[in-house]
């Protein structure tokens, strides 16, 4: 199993972008802002606007830990959508990893509008 962390991408232009380096307009709304259920749909929208196939958003309860279900290329994703003000912890990869099993998917991510902790990024 294969795991790339990044900090942040833009989602229109695929550049690496810091935390410290996103400017905040107080004019508009950012993913910050969401709730959980908004933040998988702009996942879902996100994966779709960068070539990923036959993207579907699971129900929310009893969904072991998988928010989207997607494909590319061939490979079936799971991925999982943590908005959170904290960096994300291991139980996050943990839960992914237990969920791609579960759905017979190649990969696992998660997608954070955040970073993550230095035991989950091992």
């Amino acid at each position: 199993m294969k795991i790339k962390l990044y900090d942040r991408r833009d989602y229109i232009t695929g550049e690496v972008v810091r935390y410290s380096e996103i400017k905040k307009d107080n004019k508009s709304t950012t993913f910050d802002n969401m709730d959980g259920y908004a933040f998988e749909h702009f996942c879902a929208d996100v994966l779709t606007k960068s070539g990923y196939q036959n993207v579907q958003v699971t129900r929310g309860s009893g969904d072991q830990g998988v928010d989207i279900i997607s494909e590319r290329d061939g490979i079936k994703y799971a991925v999982q959508c943590k908005n959170y003000s904290q960096p994300v912890g291991n139980k996050a990869v943990q839960e992914i990893y237990a969920g791609m099993r579960f759905y017979h998917c190649h990969v696992g991510i998660v997608m954070t509008n955040n970073s993550f902790t230095p035991s989950a990024a091992c």
